[in-house]
């Protein structure tokens, strides 16, 4: 028969993370929530241009063939899918934040650096590509693929608008809470290390 009890526990100094700050645990799970959603909605859009031709077979049936300004281009698919780097990081970034490890921090300046780039570019190319469709719907107005263009054109740039929101909204919390408010090692409490 064993002579060790099964109910002694190691000693624990819980006094020392009694203290500890509660944001790096709502922050992480955030950005690796809003990563994940990053993740997925990016292989909905990649899947979506690829299958275009396959989607939009009905409408080519009834409206002719779909013009090729309006087909998505290799720049729209590599920007979409350089549009994955930010969202790997923001996860890996939030995992490290939930375990309080000051890498949290860095992982989140670097991604908020890629996300404006990234984001920025992915926007501009949307504002150019929205506005080369509308002047092609206005020098062919006979079109069928014109006048559903001029139908949904305002839509469109509210589509712009929203995407500028989800694309800058947490880059932008991120800035500012890793950049200005939670600088230091000590800002992430304790690592524990006595279950170790």
């Amino acid at each position: 028969m064993s002579t060790f009890s099964p109910n002694v526990e190691p000693p624990v100094l819980q006094d020392d993370f009694d203290t500890q700050p509660g944001w790096p645990k709502p922050v992480g799970i955030i950005s690796i929530v809003w990563g994940s959603l990053g993740l997925l909605c990016g292989g909905c859009g990649l899947v979506g241009l690829s299958m275009m031709s396959t989607i939009t077979k009905g409408a080519e049936d009834q409206m002719g063939a779909m013009p090729d300004i309006m087909k998505p281009t290799g720049l729209q698919m590599l920007a979409m899918g350089a549009g994955f780097i930010p969202t790997i990081l923001l996860i890996v970034a939030g995992i490290m934040t939930v375990k309080r490890n000051y890498t949290g921090r860095i992982l989140h300046l670097a991604y908020v650096g890629l996300a404006i780039v990234i984001g920025g570019i992915g926007i501009a190319m949307q504002i150019q590509r929205q506005m080369a469709l509308s002047a092609w719907a206005a020098e062919n107005p006979d079109n069928m693929w014109a006048k559903q263009q001029q139908q949904g054109g305002a839509f469109a740039y509210i589509g712009i608008a929203f995407g500028v929101l989800l694309s800058f909204a947490w880059p932008l919390f991120c800035a500012i809470w890793f950049g200005f408010v939670k600088r230091k090692p000590e800002d992430f409490g304790q690592v524990r290390t006595d279950y170790i």
